[in-house]
């Protein structure tokens, strides 16, 4: 059984097990995206600017409800770069690209050494990345963006109608 399966009827059952039909009902939900979001990106027009998202495995699903919300809410279908925190898998990275062709992934274990080698000079804001993973946003975002200026949006956010401020 793939780990995400196995990963999401363990959920599924502690949520109809802890908090009931009511509880299980919204996690099933929640996971609907996996079908969602691979159709809305094909809809909407391409745009070329990117949005940045650090995330990790445990928000994965909530990022995509993001990404959705942004796509419907702007009608474009943006260049996504998702962040690692630390905590993301080979799979968790494979599933991004899978249901957004066109999005970079950029894990741990890939931009550790282009960050290390780029701060060799500020050791304690090195320091400070190592032991916090939302000063990722703050620092390799910024080193990663293929623009000089990017958005950057955190997972736990929907977006209703057109975000004007931001565009």
């Amino acid at each position: 059984m793939p780990r995400l399966l196995k990963e999401w009827s363990k959920g599924f059952s502690r949520n109809l097990r802890d908090g009931g039909a009511v509880s299980a009902w919204e996690y099933l939900m929640d996971h609907q995206i996996y079908k969602i979001l691979p159709v809305i990106a094909k809809i909407y027009r391409p745009e070329e600017f990117e949005i940045h998202i650090l995330t990790s495995s445990d928000r994965l699903n909530m990022a995509f409800w993001m990404v959705a919300s942004w796509i419907v809410a702007t009608g474009c279908s943006w260049r996504f770069v998702f962040h690692d925190d630390g905590t993301l898998h080979a799979s968790d990275a494979a599933l991004i690209t899978t249901l957004l062709p066109g999005s970079r992934v950029l894990l741990s274990a890939e931009t550790e050494v282009f960050v290390v080698h780029a701060l060799k000079d500020h050791p304690l804001t090195l320091k400070c990345r190592n032991l916090h993973p939302l000063v990722r946003k703050l620092i390799d975002i910024p080193i990663y963006s293929a623009q000089s200026k990017f958005i950057s949006i955190d997972t736990d956010i929907l977006f209703y109608r057109m975000p004007q401020r931001l565009i």
